[in-house]
């Protein structure tokens, strides 16, 4: 079934680089754009998590965020060597520069905690490997609210459809008679007028430019065949938005032209409300993806 377009999403897993916090939240677009809010640390893996938004998504704004929970400095292991190495750190920048060093030992303890929390610099590989779990989980639950938003979506647009086709029905029903009372109709006044017979071949010319004008078989036929295709569309679990979208624009053509060349006033009453449901049908669309 269709999925919606706006979701939320929200996974945090313990991790080499601390514990982290993923989530995943959209809303309608036409296109797909994605607004990523990333720690430096990940940032030279931004092509990489796009490239996994871009498989889960093809329209709507994305927006990701990644929090990282760093351990606190009193978790950090401390000892003499990691104290040293900062000293020496230090030291060499103040002999560089030409400066007098003397470095209380609380600060050098919260240098060499700060590298601690830290920890060394990771790979790009080891990025991808410790963070694609924690997005997995934070996109199967994004998608899965995308089905259930969807999944409502297409259970309120079900009926319109269903409307549509017994309006069509009704205005077909109602454009059956309307050549021979219109026939007749111009026979009696004709014969008021100039004494025409039944039969008179003006009578039948006339009723013929009529019913050119008036024929709406085939924009009928059309409204029929799109509102088909649009509720098989919503049973595709892919993107069909723009289709369905589209094909609501053809049906709103199709109504506008049965109200044209429609000469009764019933027919232009059931025309104006076909417009008015495919309009409603196309306001829930926007949120399809």
């Amino acid at each position: 079934m269709a999925k919606s377009m706006t979701g939320y999403g929200r996974s945090t897993l313990d991790t080499p680089f601390g514990m982290l916090t993923f989530e995943l939240l959209s809303v309608n677009r036409k296109s797909l754009e994605m607004n990523l809010f990333l720690a430096k640390e990940f940032s030279e893996i931004e092509p990489q998590l796009r490239k996994w938004i871009g498989k889960r998504a093809s329209r709507g704004t994305v927006t990701l965020r990644i929090a990282k929970e760093q351990n606190s400095p009193e978790d950090a292991l401390l000892n003499v060597n990691s104290v040293r190495v900062a000293k020496e750190h230090w030291q060499a920048i103040a002999d560089e520069l030409g400066l007098e060093s003397k470095l209380p030992l609380a600060f050098l303890a919260e240098q060499a905690s700060r590298a601690a929390v830290q920890g060394p610099r990771a790979t790009t590989e080891e990025l991808v490997d410790a963070l694609k779990p924690v997005f997995d989980a934070a996109a199967d639950a994004w998608i899965e609210m995308r089905r259930v938003e969807g999944r409502a979506l297409c259970e309120e647009i079900a009926p319109r459809l269903k409307r549509l086709t017994e309006l069509v029905t009704e205005i077909e029903k109602s454009s059956e008679g309307i050549l021979s009372a219109y026939r007749e109709k111009i026979h009696l006044k004709m014969r008021e007028l100039l004494d025409v017979k039944q039969d008179d071949e003006r009578l039948y010319k006339e009723a013929a430019l009529f019913a050119e004008k008036v024929d709406t078989t085939e924009e009928l036929a059309r409204l029929l065949s799109h509102i088909d295709q649009v509720s098989a569309l919503l049973d595709e679990d892919r993107a069909v938005g723009k289709s369905i979208d589209f094909l609501c624009q053809e049906m709103l053509r199709e109504a506008q032209t049965l109200s044209v060349k429609s000469s009764d006033l019933e027919i232009t009453k059931l025309a104006l409300e076909v417009k008015s449901e495919i309009e409603k049908v196309r306001e829930q669309v926007q949120n399809i993806e």
